[in-house]
């Protein structure tokens, strides 16, 4: 099955893994798996993923945004692990309990398929020899210059993620 794989993965993986989607769906549901996640892996969470690992959680609970950033804090320390958080604004949250807040990007991130490329350009970066959290901060604010660009020339509704991949370039140019 899907998940005696992700868990045989776990097992086996010795280094940092970038994980979105299915795979934080297997964690929420098996969430005894965060604590085989190799150190310093990233989590790509939304707010309603963060709601159901820390809903078992007696010792993590919030009832605002700092409360809920300090919760997220405790959890990528507890953990060991880079949590990248979606909501309106995106937070990248170190084990150390750094916290990055990205100010790129607009509405048209919630386009449906956006959260894949947002992992393989983290996946890419660290694969280049960046630590995950430099890999995560970096790509997160060129997917947001991406979706700023589009939005300059199409607004923010009406487009789909695969038009991130025609500006990621563009973004990275600015960069350099």
């Amino acid at each position: 099955t899907t998940y005696e794989t992700f868990e045989n993965l776990l097992r086996r993986s010795p280094k940092s893994l970038i994980l979105s989607n299915d795979a934080v769906k297997i964690i929420c549901r098996n969430r005894y798996l965060l604590s085989r996640l190799p150190e310093n892996s990233v989590l790509i969470l939304e707010v309603e993923d963060f709601k159901e690992l820390t809903d078992y959680d007696r010792e993590i609970r919030f009832s605002n945004d700092f409360e809920r950033l300090e919760a997220l804090r405790k959890f990528a320390a507890r953990y060991k692990i880079v949590v990248v958080f979606k909501a309106g604004t995106t937070y990248t949250i170190l084990p150390n309990g750094e916290i990055y807040f990205n100010l790129t990007g607009n509405t048209g991130l919630v386009t449906a398929g956006t959260d894949p490329i947002l992992t393989g350009m983290i996946t890419s970066f660290a694969s280049q020899g960046y630590e995950t959290w430099q890999a995560a901060v970096l790509a997160i604010y060129l997917q947001g210059i991406a979706a700023d660009m589009i939005a300059l020339k199409k607004g923010t509704f009406g487009w789909v993620a695969s038009e991130l991949l025609d500006y990621i370039g563009a973004g990275i140019s600015k960069l350099v």
